[in-house]
């Protein structure tokens, strides 16, 4: 049940029996951990049992609640609805073909957080040509690099809509620096105040 919402983001771009495959030629698994979801190999989930079982071996239980919680490649979790990571979205990328292409200044404004403009995308997959309003579109670099996924706001392949938004932004591999970079600008302005606090106490006991 719970990896039925890692599947179901999945099937956005490609058929079950595609994922099935890829997982088993790669001798794949997926394992949870609470509400979060991790692709590992055989190897690591071979580990991962020999762990748990010597845990909770342990003399006196003491250490039975103690037990591997990440593993292999971390593919999301669930918030309220599924957030993929971009390690998904990459291995999802290289299998579907529902996806989009920008030309050099949408990659930048795409990567900065932006919406897509008609205008940004150079050449769509031949699965995203039909894509209607609403679906989920994985969105590439002029590499075929994956820089992240959106919903389609409007018809990609109509010329007239170059000056319009035609995909909005979900996710972009742009979202970590920019989210470090707040908190990092939190911290620095907690820290200022509390220094700022200080001068004040001892000023005025001066």
């Amino acid at each position: 049940m719970v990896k039925s919402h890692l599947i179901n983001f999945a099937r956005e771009f490609l058929e079950e029996r595609v994922w099935q495959e890829y997982c088993e030629q790669n001798s794949h698994t997926i394992m949870t951990s609470g509400q979060k979801y991790f692709l590992v190999t055989e190897q690591q989930m071979d580990l991962i049992k020999t762990i748990q079982k010597n845990m909770n071996s342990a003399p006196g239980n003491i250490n039975s609640q103690i037990q591997p919680e990440l593993a292999g490649v971390y593919l999301g979790e669930m918030k309220g609805t599924f957030k993929p990571s971009t390690c998904l979205l990459k291995i999802l990328a290289q299998m579907s073909d529902k996806k989009i292409f920008l030309s050099k200044k949408g990659e930048w404004l795409f990567l900065c957080g932006r919406d897509l403009f008609g205008s940004a995308i150079e050449k769509s997959g031949s699965d995203a040509a039909g894509l209607c309003k609403g679906n989920l579109v994985l969105v590439q670099n002029s590499f075929g690099e994956n820089l992240g996924f959106g919903v389609v706001s409007a018809d990609i392949s109509d010329p007239k809509n170059k000056d319009i938004v035609v995909v909005k932004n979900l996710l972009d591999r742009g979202s970590f620096l920019r989210r470090e970079t707040h908190n990092s600008v939190r911290h620095n302005n907690f820290h200022k105040k509390q220094f700022n606090k200080k001068n004040f106490r001892k000023n005025r006991k001066r």
